[in-house]
């Protein structure tokens, strides 16, 4: 089993053994993992810690950023800025080797690089830019499918610190923290299905809940928190969170 980490200090996505089971790794395609919750269904863990800490197995050079990375079919999908552009990686897991990269013209901008975990669903890379840019890439070989400007399309204001949520793929959507409550891009199209105003947008990613046996989405925005139906980006509830710059962003 392998762990996966990406130090903007050091801009490299480091692999470190964590334990010494047999196990078989469950995929982790997108921010926090296959439920979005930061759990792993995993067993078999090493209750013992190294005391030289974890073995490194490799480490990759992959620009300044705050992407972290998603991990599904033995291959490490993740995001960095460097020289004007950033840049979608593919690696292999096991041995860090580049399978596929992807470029685009972007500016770093304050606390350098993209800000978004990719999410990777059917065969497919979603990733969106800290500028908006959302983008689908085919997962085995690093294409373009399509690519769709939120802020533009969507007629929003981009927050102060730009874009900072990673996409969220529900059913046939890829949601998006952009506008006064998310934006929906259909997956397979990049058309867009529903933009919810032009107020800033918060530093957050979007969930995924049941409630009631009804399930929405919860959005946290520059202006407080809305649980919304994703099919139509209509309201479910909402609840004012003021913060200083709108500043919302766990």
């Amino acid at each position: 089993m392998i762990s996966n980490l990406l130090h903007r200090s050091s801009v490299a996505v480091s692999l470190l053994v964590v334990f010494a089971s047999a196990a078989s790794a469950e995929d982790w395609p997108q921010w926090r993992g296959p439920a979005r919750n930061g759990i792993t269904a995993e067993s078999g863990w090493s209750t013992r810690w190294p005391a030289g800490g974890p073995r490194r197995v490799w480490s990759a050079q992959v620009g300044p950023g705050f992407s972290s990375v998603a991990v599904t079919a033995g291959r490490v999908y993740t995001v960095g800025n460097d020289g004007g552009k950033d840049t979608v990686w593919c690696l292999d897991a096991a041995t860090g080797r580049q399978i596929w990269r992807y470029s685009y013209p972007c500016g770093a901008g304050d606390y350098g690089g993209p800000r978004a975990t990719p999410a990777v669903d059917g065969g497919l890379v979603y990733t969106m830019s800290r500028e908006g840019l959302a983008l689908c890439l085919n997962a085995a070989s690093g294409k373009l499918v399509w690519r769709y400007d939120l802020t533009r399309g969507g007629k929003t204001a981009t927050p102060q610190w730009s874009y900072a949520g990673s996409p969220l793929i529900d059913g046939s959507l890829a949601l998006y923290n952009v506008g006064t409550a998310g934006t929906a891009l259909n997956k397979t199209t990049g058309k867009l299905v529903w933009a919810s105003g032009d107020e800033m947008a918060g530093y957050a990613s979007p969930v995924p809940f049941t409630a009631g046996g009804k399930g929405g989405v919860a959005f946290f925005v520059g202006w407080g928190i809305v649980g919304l139906n994703p099919a139509d980006g209509k309201p479910m509830w909402q609840y004012p969170w003021d913060t200083r710059f709108g500043v919302n962003a766990a």
